[in-house]
């Protein structure tokens, strides 16, 4: 498993604070209804479709790593459940080396 991988398996079986991201989140519904949300290095997406469920008008999920990959499965699977666009970006670098 990637370390980034790791560190989102960590979150997302930190019950607690992904919890208290999910209350804070619902109840604030009206900061993000209607909006356009981006969620840079959203790794799961889980906090992407928070926003969507909480009324986000579209929500660009932005991930940089192999969890993208993962994160385009969680993001499909939700996109029923929401009736926002809950639209994944998959950045892909070259590190230059001088």
């Amino acid at each position: 498993m990637s370390a980034s991988a790791c560190l989102q398996k960590d979150m997302l079986e930190d019950h607690k604070r992904t919890g208290a991201y999910y209350a804070a989140i619902r109840q604030n519904r009206r900061q993000f209804e209607g909006k356009v949300v981006l969620d840079v290095g959203t790794g799961s997406g889980i906090l992407a479709i928070f926003a969507a469920q909480a009324g986000a008008k579209t929500v660009y999920a932005v991930e940089a790593t192999s969890m993208a990959k993962h994160a385009r499965k969680v993001v499909e699977a939700h996109q029923v459940l929401t009736h926002s666009w809950l639209v994944l970006f998959i950045v892909t670098f070259d590190a230059v080396m001088m």
